[in-house]
C-alpha cells in the first residue's frame, strides 16, 4: 500500500461543448495543491470554446484527447484505460470539488486502507432556483434509488480490473449500474461524513428522469439486487413522488407570478 504522500489520484472530466463551466471544474481540482495527481480531460468532439479552455490548462492537464465518443459510458471508459492512479474519481465538468477534497479522501483511505471505494456528500445547486442543498449519501438504499452521487465517488483502480468497466447498455444510469455491479461483487465501500463536491441538477438523467429511472430498475434486476416486484414498486414510488415535486414547483410559480 502506497505511503499517503505517494497515493497517485486520477481524476477524469468528460466534456462535450461545456466551455461555460470547464474552467471552474478544472480549477477545483488544481486547486487542491496535490503532487501525485493526474488529470485526464476526455472531449467528445467538442464544437464551441471548450478546446480554448483545454489549451489553457495543457500544461497542468497529464493527458487530454477528443473525438467523438459513442456515450457518456465511452468516455468514461476512455479516460479509465488511461488512467495510472491508485484513486480514479470522474468529475463531470459542470460539478466541482470543494477546497478540501483530497485531503479527506487522503484522511479516509489512511485509516481505511482496505476499502474499494470512498464516498462522501454532495452540495446539490440548481441552475433553474439557484437554491442549494447537501445530500447525504445511504448504500443501504441503492435498492430504492441513487444514493450515492458520483462526483463524490473514488473508485481503487484494480476495482476496475475486477469487475469490470461501464457498461454501454446503459445510456443514463451508467454510473449507478457499476455501483450495483460493485455491491453484489462484495466490494468495500468507505463513507467520508463530509461534503467533497458540487453538483449541478440539470444534467442528461435529470432532464429524462423517467428513462434513467427505468434504467436503475433494469440494472437492480441485472445485479440481482432486488425482486422485480420490488424493482417495479420503486420505480413506481419515485415517477409519483416526482410528478407530486412537479405540481408544487408550479404551484408555487404561478403563485410569484400573480403576485
Amino acid at each position: 500500500m502506497p505511503e499517503l504522500s505517494q497515493v497517485r489520484v486520477s481524476i477524469i472530466i468528460p466534456v462535450l461543448n461545456n466551455a461555460s463551466t470547464l474552467a471552474v471544474t478544472l480549477q477545483s481540482v488544481l486547486s487542491q495543491n496535490y503532487p501525485c495527481l493526474e488529470l485526464i480531460v476526455i472531449d467528445g468532439g467538442s464544437s464551441d470554446e471548450t478546446l480554448d479552455i483545454i489549451h489553457d490548462f495543457s500544461s497542468q492537464i497529464t493527458y487530454w484527447e477528443t473525438g467523438q465518443d459513442s456515450d457518456i459510458s465511452d468516455a468514461f471508459n476512455r479516460g479509465i484505460r488511461r488512467a495510472t492512479g491508485d484513486l480514479i474519481a470522474i468529475l463531470n465538468s459542470d460539478d466541482s470539488w470543494v477546497l478540501d477534497t483530497l485531503s479527506l479522501l487522503l484522511s479516509a483511505h489512511a485509516k481505511n486502507p482496505d476499502a474499494d471505494v470512498y464516498y462522501g456528500q454532495v452540495l446539490y445547486l440548481d441552475p433553474v432556483t439557484s437554491n442549494s442543498y447537501i445530500r447525504v449519501p445511504d448504500l443501504s438504499r441503492m435498492k430504492e434509488r441513487m444514493y450515492l452521487f458520483h462526483p463524490a465517488v473514488f473508485v481503487k483502480k484494480s476495482c476496475y480490473d475486477r469487475i469490470g468497466l461501464y457498461s454501454d447498455r446503459y445510456k443514463l444510469a451508467m454510473d449507478a449500474e457499476w455501483l450495483h455491479r460493485a455491491i453484489a461483487g462484495g466490494l468495500k465501500f468507505q463513507a467520508i461524513d463530509s461534503v467533497l463536491a458540487n453538483m449541478s441538477l440539470g444534467g442528461r438523467s435529470d432532464r429524462n428522469f423517467i428513462s434513467a429511472l427505468w434504467e436503475y430498475r433494469r440494472s437492480l434486476l441485472d445485479n440481482h439486487l432486488s425482486s422485480l416486484w420490488e424493482a417495479n414498486f420503486y420505480f413506481a414510488k419515485y415517477v409519483f413522488l416526482k410528478a407530486i415535486m412537479r405540481v408544487t414547483w408550479l404551484r408555487s410559480f404561478k403563485q410569484q407570478v400573480l403576485k
